[in-house]
């Protein structure tokens, strides 16, 4: 599972717990936060592919982006950028 490959990487030590990012949609746990994970790629708002193999998902209704990386020893990243879709938008 992707969510769980990035909720057990970086992501989570960063995103949720130092930075708290994710507080306001009540998720705290490893567990939840893979849970979310898979539901933006599942069903994202939009996506996008780049080299490498990479894909971007964007998820409007939590202003969450998932970020697949395949090459990445944990599998990528998903964060809530401050500047929400822009920040999608410009990903190259």
């Amino acid at each position: 599972m992707v969510g769980e490959e990035i909720a057990n990487g970086h992501a989570f030590d960063k995103h949720v717990i130092e930075q708290s990012e994710f507080k306001e949609l009540g998720i705290s746990t490893k567990e939840q936060f893979a849970a979310h994970i898979e539901k933006v790629v599942k069903n994202p708002t939009s996506s996008k592919n780049f080299s490498g193999g990479r894909t971007a998902y964007w998820d409007e209704p939590s202003g969450t982006v998932v970020i697949r990386n395949p090459k990445s020893a944990d599998g990528g990243t998903a964060f809530r950028p401050t500047n929400g879709r822009a920040y999608y938008d410009n990903l190259r």
